[in-house]
């Protein structure tokens, strides 16, 4: 109780101060002029966009062109000008990316593949894992942090396990956060305060950040975020699932919100002292859940997510030949879902965590080299569940110990200025999920013909072990479920890409192409569904391999200081490449009984082609106006359980707008305004576990930030 209140209290205090910041007479700092405004162009330049250095495909900094990776990047200025507030809206606007409505939060496809809870994904935060070895992905983290912290945010387009390990299946998401020396958004180095408001309607989501940063000088620097955010949802009715509800019958808006999220805060802390770095982040996310759960929604019913991390990091560069980077880090996570008036469940997740890796990179004429080891240790006590209060086991798992160790390397060697090699191995080890090691190797060809032309192939691998949730721990659960037993999945998934990528850069002009091919094999996904003979059932199942192919095209074009137009355009085919569906007895379920699986064999609820436009118009040296149109279409759904049916939605076309003015009235103050769905299109869209929802409708909203 008195927690709450405090947090309470401190929110009130942060919408104060924010307020009236924003409001109050400018002291101090000189005005910027409209000459310094132009000098710093807020629409970054084609050369800029070409020059783009990247951390995550090679942990160290490497361009865009050269990265052995399909990655996309989204510049803290680029995320301001276009009115994304959360990760969610984010992700949305990557090439191959889609978002679907689950409760309480979103399901993320890539490349027609989609995954329950988000697993095949790796989620960093300044190279930080934030993924939990115990239930779901980043499932509860798509919503938040917010973004006012965020320096820059990069997508990996593919597996990347070789380097980061387990979870990077599909994608890798790393969200790097504002350092304090970095003074390229205008600032004058030295201590500065940020106050932020954001608030939209009709899910009322009220959001305040306060960012304290302050460079000393001499490698030693000091950041601080703190933010606070509360949202009343809003309500996403469904026109028919396939749990055999009746079909074209909507449910009542009343009773299926949506993004609820009461009180729930982010603080983080940032410092470097010469060598030595510390990286510690709390977080608490309180939402309630509605969706898919047609009751009336309850203040008891919600999904508390709680993390807390801390890393301590030392660089030290002793030659070429040595640069070392080590670290040690702490993590405990903590998932509670109470729905006792649902008379559904109560879940606990207690996770604790620490580790060690470290890295060294040496440089010998045309060669660099990366090579690393890695030690995470995690324990956790018996998961739990309660059903009329009885146990029940959907949710449960047992205790234990779970012990990674892995060593990798990475090679890239400069064969002429025209042809850059590359390749890396890692050998993964794990003592509780998958006893079986996994080598996960790489490797690239990097080709520049002239200053203007690039091409690549890239093969990466991925792999995402079963979370205990997932896999049961191959035991029989605390209380038989009908009688019988509850399996899950038992074996990791394998995921493989080749990637062939050509690209042009120029004065007015980028453009990539890019060809895929992927296969993920042991596909887990969720099926509750009983076994030939019973009277056993499964959970979570490991499938046959699925394949996806496709093409991804991505765009921008220039043509004055004054107008950006920019695009991506992907198209995938994700598909079975078998009808069995395997558990872990080793029996077989048919595509019918799959609840993800099309009798086509192609994944349920995914666009084929999925499409984004927009243009950037610079009206002032600080006032600028972007205009966003977002599509997809061929996106087919199973319309009843049981049944082969199925059901034929979009295609669709939503349309964004935000006015965005950086610096004005009188310097210091950072204002937009935004609207999405502008266009207010309501129709069927596909949702998690084969529910379609009606999109809900305009959104507008207003952010502020005061630069002190």
């Amino acid at each position: 109780m008195l927690k709450t209140m405090l947090i309470a209290t401190g929110q009130r205090i942060l919408w104060l101060t924010a307020i009236s910041t924003l409001l109050a007479p400018i002291k101090g700092q000189a005005q910027e002029s409209t000459a310094a405004l132009e000098s710093k162009n807020i629409d970054m330049s084609i050369e800029q966009l070409t020059q783009l250095k990247v951390f995550s495909a090679s942990r160290e900094s490497t361009s865009l062109s050269e990265a052995p990776s399909v990655v996309t990047v989204f510049t803290a200025e680029q995320i301001k000008q276009q009115g994304l507030i959360t990760l969610n809206e984010v992700l949305k606007r990557t090439p191959g990316f889609y978002t679907l409505p689950n409760a309480p939060s979103y399901l993320v496809a890539n490349r027609g593949i989609l995954q329950d809870q988000n697993v095949n994904y790796l989620l960093l935060i300044d190279g930080h894992i934030q993924n939990n070895i115990t239930a779901y992905g980043f499932f509860n983290q798509i919503m938040y942090p917010f973004l006012s912290n965020v320096e820059r945010i990069e997508i990996i387009r593919g597996p990347g396990s070789t380097l980061w390990g387990s979870d990077a299946l599909s994608g890798i998401i790393h969200i790097i956060t504002k350092d304090a020396a970095d003074t390229t958004d205008g600032s004058v180095a030295g201590a500065r305060l940020i106050s932020s408001v954001d608030f939209d309607l009709p899910e009322r989501r009220r959001m305040v950040n306060l960012q304290y940063l302050n460079d000393f000088g001499a490698d030693r620097d000091l950041s601080f975020s703190y933010t606070a955010s509360d949202s009343n949802g809003v309500a996403h009715p469904i026109t028919g699932v396939a749990n055999n509800h009746v079909p074209e019958q909507p449910v009542p808006l009343t009773l299926d919100p949506f993004h609820i999220y009461p009180l729930s805060y982010d603080a983080q802390l940032k410092a470097r002292w010469g060598d030595v770095s510390l990286l510690a982040r709390v977080t608490a996310q309180d939402a309630y859940r509605g969706g898919i759960v047609l009751l009336p929604l309850q203040a008891n019913n919600h999904r508390m997510y709680k993390q807390r991390s801390l890393e301590v990091a030392y660089k030290k560069n002793i030659s070429s030949l040595i640069n070392l980077e080590s670290r040690i880090f702490y993590d405990s996570i903590n998932l509670i879902d109470d729905q006792k008036s649902y008379d559904y469940m109560d879940e606990l997740i207690h996770e604790r965590g620490f580790g060690a890796e470290v890295l060294n990179r040496s440089e010998m004429q045309d060669i660099k080299l990366l090579s690393g080891v890695r030690y995470v240790k995690r324990t956790m006590p018996a998961g739990w569940g309660a059903y009329n209060g009885q146990p029940r086991e959907a949710y449960a798992h047992a205790a234990g110990t779970d012990v990674t160790t892995a060593i990798f390397f990475d090679a890239s060697y400069l064969y002429s200025n025209a042809l850059k090699l590359d390749a890396g191995v890692r050998y993964d080890k794990n003592s509780l999920r998958d006893l079986q090691a996994a080598v996960l190797p790489r490797m690239a060809a990097l080709y520049h013909p002239s200053e203007s032309w690039f091409f690549k192939y890239m093969y990466n691998t991925g792999i995402m072990r079963p979370t205990m949730v997932y896999g049961f721990n191959e035991q029989a659960n605390f209380a038989p479920f009908n009688g019988g037993i509850l399996y899950g999945a038992n074996v990791s998934q394998r995921s493989r890409t080749h990637d062939l990528q050509w690209g042009l850069t120029g004065d007015v002009l980028t453009l990539t192409a890019t060809l895929y091919l992927m296969r993920i094999d042991n596909f887990i996904t969720f099926s509750l569904n009983p076994l030939p003979g019973g009277p056993d059932y499964t959970r979570y199942v490991n499938m046959a391999p699925i394949h996806s192919r496709g093409v991804e095209f991505d765009v921008t074009y220039k043509p004055s200081q004054l107008l950006n137009f920019y695009g991506n355009l992907s198209t995938s085919a994700a598909r079975f490449s078998s009808g069995e569906v395997h558990s872990r007895n080793g029996q077989f379920l048919t595509n019918d009984q799959a609840d993800v699986m099309l009798s086509d064999g192609r994944l349920a609820g995914v666009p084929q082609i999925i499409a984004n436009a927009g243009v950037n118009l610079q009206m002032t040296p600080a006032l600028s106006l972007n205009l966003h149109i977002s599509g997809w279409a061929d996106a087919k759904v199973r319309w009843n359980a049981g049944s082969s049916a199925t059901r034929d939605l979009g295609p669709q076309v939503f349309a964004d707008a935000n006015l965005y003015c950086r610096r004005c009235w009188p310097g210091k103050i950072d204002l937009a305004a935004y609207v999405k769905n502008l266009n207010n299109n309501m129709a069927p869209s596909p949702g998690a576990q084969n529910n379609v929802f009606l999109n809900y409708g305009r959104v507008f909203g207003v952010s502020a930030s005061y630069h002190f």
